[in-house]
């Protein structure tokens, strides 16, 4: 099996073991289920990729491409309600907003579900596989980045006004999305976007490091939630 999809497969493993942990810590509290999905979702896309990279049948290629996107989707979709919520709730969230913050991922889902759409042909050249994206990639592109932002401003805001044990847990947190997020949308959002799809493999391998780190000093050391 090629080398980089053993990294996606272990990557995508470590990920599904974190984000268990981060929920059974307190699977009642809003910020382990959204963090923890998070984290969740990483690992379905890092499997997604490298599925997609492993199989040499168009039609399975084509839905694991799917499935990796919108498992990307789910990752700004979860963000966003994390930093709502984290460390504190920025505002009250009623069933309206929610729903709100849901319809674009809906819409979201049907163009990546529409033939041709989105997503064109797949060029099968194992593990090198290929999606030619249409110019409609650039709805999807524009989704994904501006709830990363909503989610970064809510984060942003909050470092700026908070003190103590807060400030450390969002500087924390800031550094550590930020960096995922970088990496995340060079090689999986931007390059591709411009015809380059052969380095897709590498996003999320940066989410799992980012994401342990974030980990590791919100929910275990002792600045813990």
């Amino acid at each position: 099996m090629d080398i980089k999809n053993i990294i996606l497969f272990i990557v995508s493993a470590l990920n599904f073991t974190l984000a268990s942990i981060i929920y059974l810590k307190n699977p009642k509290s809003g910020i382990n289920i959204s963090f923890g999905s998070v984290i969740l979702c990483a690992g379905i896309w890092s499997l997604g990729i490298a599925m997609f990279r492993y199989t040499n049948d168009v039609n399975i290629a084509l839905w694991w491409a799917r499935i990796y996107y919108i498992a990307a989707g789910l990752i700004a979709f979860f963000f966003l309600f994390f930093s709502i919520i984290f460390p504190y709730k920025s505002f009250i969230i009623t069933k309206a907003k929610v729903f709100a913050i849901l319809i674009p991922f809906l819409l979201v889902i049907i163009i990546i579900f529409i033939p041709d759409f989105m997503i064109g042909e797949i060029t099968i050249n194992t593990p090198s596989n290929e999606v030619t994206l249409q110019s409609t990639y650039v709805i999807y592109t524009m989704y994904f980045l501006t709830y990363m932002a909503i989610g970064f401003f809510f984060l942003i805001t909050k470092y700026a006004s908070s003190q103590g044990i807060h400030r450390i847990q969002l500087q924390y947190t800031l550094k550590a999305t930020a960096a995922a997020t970088f990496f995340g949308a060079t090689f999986n959002l931007i390059l591709p976007m411009l015809g380059n799809y052969k380095l897709i493999w590498l996003g999320p391998d940066f989410t799992l490091i980012t994401f342990a780190y974030m980990s590791y000093y919100l929910f275990f050391h002792k600045h813990n939630i």
